[in-house]
């Protein structure tokens, strides 16, 4: 009987020390997401500024769909690198880099802006520099959402990086619009730069677990062969890639006059 209670004892001990660093990943999965949130929200929103003031500034609907090119094509032809390099480096440091890279482009351009020198080809290439440190800080923080938060609570925690995202996708145009009518684009900027402090001190403090995370040996030509192959050899998966092309295609027309239009 004994040996029974000093069992049950030490179960719930172990059972109390599991809840508490459950509960102490769930508190640091909550502290990212919300700061990766706000960051998001400053990309989204100075990202939108941007645009309305070289379609201002220009007038030209070519040269706004330019900015959008360089916005949406670098994360598009870098993405098989960046799953590779997520899936076999620290995603924490990832993050943080990115992050960094993303604050440079907002403090090169906010220079620019202030001393009005700003020339399209140095929006084309902030944009493609924002554009690729940002692939590698979403795929990174998707990525690490599963790292952080307990197995059971997982499908909660994506909902909720879902929601925050397409909140931020939704409210950021319509706050960008608001502030444009008594804000310079200089004031969007350095909102956009304080947003990144949000993201960036709660990857400073907390670490990620590392357990459960196995890094891929395999070079990144293989694993960029051996996802080719997967959908290659699935019928359903070349008709949903083929359809989702062509959908695109026609949505991205749309959305891109859709601004200058209004």
């Amino acid at each position: 009987r004994a040996a029974e209670i000093a069992e049950d004892t030490v179960e719930n001990v172990d059972d109390k020390a599991v809840k508490k660093e459950e509960a102490g990943n769930i508190r640091s999965f909550i502290a990212i997401a919300l700061g990766q949130f706000v960051s998001m929200f400053g990309s989204s929103l100075s990202g939108f500024a941007l645009g309305i003031y070289i379609l201002r500034l220009k007038g030209s609907i070519v040269d706004f769909s330019m900015v959008l090119l360089f916005n949406r094509l670098p994360q598009i032809l870098i993405m098989p690198v960046v799953g590779w390099i997520v899936d076999k480096y620290n995603r924490r440091k990832l993050m943080i880099i990115s992050d960094i890279f993303v604050a440079m482009r907002i403090i090169i351009l906010l220079f620019l802006i202030t001393n009005n020198s700003l020339e399209l080809w140095h929006v084309f290439a902030t944009t493609t520099i924002g554009s690729i440190a940002r692939a590698f800080r979403n795929n990174a923080y998707v990525a690490a959402v599963a790292q952080i938060v307990p197995k059971r609570y997982l499908a909660n925690a994506n909902g909720f990086v879902q929601l925050t995202n397409n909140t931020g996708g939704i409210l950021a145009p319509l706050c960008a619009g608001f502030f444009l009518t008594f804000m310079t684009i200089h004031t969007i900027m350095i909102i956009d730069l304080f947003t990144f402090i949000a993201a960036f001190i709660p990857l400073l403090l907390i670490k990620f677990p590392e357990k459960m995370i196995r890094r891929i040996e395999e070079s990144i030509g293989k694993a960029i062969a051996g996802g080719y192959k997967f959908i290659v050899k699935r019928k359903s998966m070349i008709i949903m890639v083929v359809y989702f092309f062509i959908a695109n295609i026609f949505l991205g027309i749309g959305t891109t006059l859709m601004t200058p239009l209004v």
